[in-house]
């Protein structure tokens, strides 16, 4: 790889990171109101599995380290060239990621 093209990787690996930490985000808003709702049906909303392991909650200080597997799979998705990409395929990726790690 050229050094122009590691520096665009790691520009979409920093965009990825960006987006899991919405991901967190959106976790943390659930599980804010979680009392207010209760009862309510949760079936059409996303809840990514990174973000909650064994019932602990992640803090705003923590952040996600990949593992050398999880790279491998963003940058495999990087070569695709895909761009941008939609809310369910960043869903895709996400639940993918999640299996490893």
């Amino acid at each position: 790889m050229t050094d122009e093209q590691i520096e665009v990787l790691r520009k979409q690996i920093s965009i990825y990171a960006t987006i899991c930490e919405q991901l967190i985000e959106m976790h943390r808003a659930l599980t804010t109101h979680q009392d207010s709702i209760a009862g309510m049906s949760l079936d059409n909303l996303y809840c990514d599995p990174l973000m909650v392991h064994g019932g602990h909650k992640i803090t705003a200080r923590q952040r996600w380290t990949p593992t050398q597997m999880q790279l491998q799979i963003l940058e495999n998705i990087f070569d695709q060239g895909n761009g941008t990409p939609s809310k369910q395929k960043i869903k895709d990726i996400t639940a993918e990621l999640s299996q490893h790690g």
